[in-house]
């Protein structure tokens, strides 16, 4: 017959309600049955009353979960706010140095561009505006939510405007990548095959990069919100 482990059964109560978080549940639980047994040698050793004892003195495994859930939901999302700033800046940048080099290599406009240039440049500067200003405010408005001493609906939805304006910021910014990567091709066709293309072709797909990477992070946070969402009272 199997020998009760009331601190086995725990950690593995434990990890599943983390089951969101694969690695959070494997360390967290490594950690939680250490401690627990720690506390039940100091009280005599590992017999299931100690073990029972130190699970006491522990907490519900429900909240224990409730609150690394909310930690690290917050974490998680503060880091997609984090890529999405980072993401803005590295586009704005990559622009930047393509009007740098069309003026260093006194690049002519052709006449499919200045047809383009009408349209494309208040798409370009809205699309830019917003993209800014939803990453502005998602970022400030993250970097200033705290840890509840519960996971509750209302820190969840905190949480969810958070990420939409994150989402916000990374559709103004796919926005304004497309119209970029429509202007430059306009200009590479136009040029090749001159090495003079080298640069603003591979500034273009930097953007493209960096647009993809964050819209998959947001994605990713997403789910992981969702899953850990289930958690909250």
């Amino acid at each position: 017959m199997r020998q009760p482990e009331p601190i086995a059964d725990y950690a593995d109560t434990l990890a599943r309600r983390l089951r969101f978080d694969i690695a959070l549940a494997r360390r967290v639980r490594t950690e939680v049955e250490d401690h627990l047994r720690e506390s039940a040698d100091e009280l005599g050793g590992a017999s299931p009353d100690n073990q029972l004892l130190a699970i006491a003195g522990f907490g519900d495994p429900d909240d224990l979960a409730r609150q690394y859930a909310a930690d690290c939901l917050l974490a998680q999302i503060q880091q997609v706010s984090i890529a999405v700033a980072l993401a803005v800046i590295g586009v704005f940048l990559a622009m930047g140095s393509r009007v740098v080099w069309y003026s260093f290599t006194q690049w002519e406009s052709n006449a499919l561009l200045k047809r383009l240039v009408p349209i494309a440049l208040p798409i370009d500067h809205y699309a830019s505006l917003i993209a800014i200003g939803c990453a502005a405010l998602g970022f400030g408005y993250l970097v200033t939510r705290r840890t509840p001493a519960d996971f509750h609906a209302v820190y969840r939805r905190q949480l969810g405007v958070g990420l939409l304006l994150c989402g916000g910021a990374a559709l103004a910014l796919l926005a304004v990548v497309g119209v970029e990567l429509v202007v430059t091709s306009c200009r590479i066709a136009a040029a090749m095959p001159s090495p003079a293309i080298l640069v603003p072709a591979l500034t273009v797909l930097a953007e493209i990069a960096l647009v993809i990477a964050v819209i998959f992070r947001i994605a990713a946070a997403i789910r992981y919100a969702v899953i850990a969402g289930t958690l909250a009272k």
